[in-house]
């Protein structure tokens, strides 16, 4: 049996004005959300990761503080495996789903890491790439397009639970014309 009130409904459309949704479960009005969280995704009705993102720098810019007020004396080799123990995961999962391609979303995950290199180091300068490089870390669009690139090899390898067949290119439907020279 469903229980009503955990239930929600969400309207997917690109529409500036969805369609009016309501839906009864054993006469009791189900809630109609603009988005929901599934498996750790932010889902949004628009099918844009735009929330999805900013919930993700959210939380990983919340972490960083929490490193930095909780570990004040540790040094910056000390904070920085914790933030690539911590707060890196944060950013990662599932970037091979919602790896972004707008530069506004690519530049705000990077500001995160750019943060962060500025709290471990303590020095607030304002190109903070000299940091990134004396940490020896990775941009985070690098790092989404490995877990892209390994993702996509384990699926076409068959280390994965997605089928490498969804992959393979479907025969195209015979049109009784050959456009083939026959020898």
């Amino acid at each position: 049996r469903l229980n009503a009130a955990k239930t929600k409904a969400m309207m997917v459309s690109r529409k500036r004005k969805p369609p009016v949704l309501e839906i009864f479960i054993n006469d009791q009005p189900v809630s109609v959300v603009r988005s929901t969280i599934y498996l750790g995704f932010t889902i949004s009705a628009d099918l844009t990761w735009a929330s999805h993102i900013t919930q993700v720098c959210t939380r990983a810019r919340r972490l960083i503080g929490f490193i930095s007020r909780s570990f004040r004396a540790a040094g910056p080799h000390c904070l920085s495996r914790l933030f690539r123990s911590l707060v890196l995961p944060v950013l990662d999962y599932g970037a091979a789903v919602w790896d972004p391609h707008q530069a506004k979303y690519i530049v705000q995950l990077e500001r995160v890491q750019r943060f962060a290199a500025r709290t471990i180091t303590g020095n607030w300068v304002p190109d903070a790439t000299p940091l990134l490089q004396r940490l020896k870390w990775q941009s985070l669009e690098s790092r989404r397009q490995y877990i892209k690139l390994t993702t996509c090899h384990r699926i076409m390898v068959g280390n994965s639970l997605i089928p490498s067949s969804i992959f393979q290119p479907h025969p195209r439907p015979s049109t009784g014309v050959s456009t083939h020279a026959v020898c």
